[in-house]
């Protein structure tokens, strides 16, 4: 079987310079000399990509068995160190990349709880307003309820509606005698106006029989100095007549 040799010190891996076509029939299915140390350097470059030392791979003819400066392991053994190492830098880059996610999600959550914290102290402000209010609303209730329930109350009000009452009704007795006195005074005016009707029927009867009693007189045959005294005893009646329509027109 060939040996890998790993220094201890350097953290390096030694390899022997046995030729792999000196292995034995069981070691054929493993990888050559080149494929290990390429593997190996493929390994290294992942290390120093995470900022971790590599481990430094060296050919069988210098590495000195009898030192204690390496440490010599198999090719099994280097794949299943080299897997290793492979498996621990996946789960690193898995974990960087959970961490990034986490550290993204922890900002998106602390912005939504910076939200959701300004939320409840508007509500908490408006949560005391309300209150505020309430105690007032509810102070006022009681007291109005305590100003019901006492005796004064009533008796105030009794008395304040009793003096409403009052007031009312002695404005209707006042109105209603005004109305009373108006449908007098209208009761006056609509007789003297039918007396007076009445009246001016009966004069102008009066002064139309006279004219007309003249009139019947002057028709007869007179001297011209009868018909002139006639003229002036007619103008003098009319005169009259309307005088005294005039005089109870007054």
């Amino acid at each position: 079987m060939a040996d890998y040799g790993y220094r201890s010190s350097c953290s390096r891996l030694e390899f022997p310079n046995d030729d792999v076509s000196n292995y034995s029939d069981d070691q054929n299915t493993l990888h050559s000399s080149r494929d290990e140390i390429r593997e190996w350097m493929d390994v290294n470059r992942k290390l120093r990509k995470h900022g971790l030392e590599a481990i430094h791979i060296l050919p069988s003819n210098e590495v000195n068995l009898h030192s204690d400066r390496y440490i010599c392991i198999d090719v099994e053994s280097s794949h299943v160190l080299r897997t290793a190492i492979v498996s621990l830098i996946l789960e690193v880059n898995r974990k960087d990349n959970m961490m990034q996610e986490l550290t993204k999600s922890n900002s998106q959550l602390q912005k939504e709880v910076s939200q959701l914290t300004d939320e409840i102290d508007l509500l908490n402000a408006k949560s005391k307003d309300i209150k505020v209010m309430l105690e007032c609303s509810r102070a006022r209730v009681q007291e109005m309820e305590r100003e019901r329930s006492t005796p004064s109350f009533y008796s105030e009000e009794t008395q304040r509606l009793r003096s409403s009452k009052s007031s009312v009704t002695s404005k209707c007795i006042l109105l209603e005698a005004k109305v009373a006195e108006q449908e007098k005074e209208l009761d006056r005016l609509r007789n003297e106006v039918n007396s007076f009707v009445k009246e001016e029927a009966n004069r102008s009867k009066r002064q139309t029989q006279i004219v007309t009693d003249i009139k019947k007189r002057n028709s007869r045959n007179h001297s011209p100095v009868d018909q002139n005294k006639h003229k002036v005893v007619i103008t003098d009646v009319l005169y009259i007549h309307a005088h005294v329509g005039l005089t109870c027109k007054i």
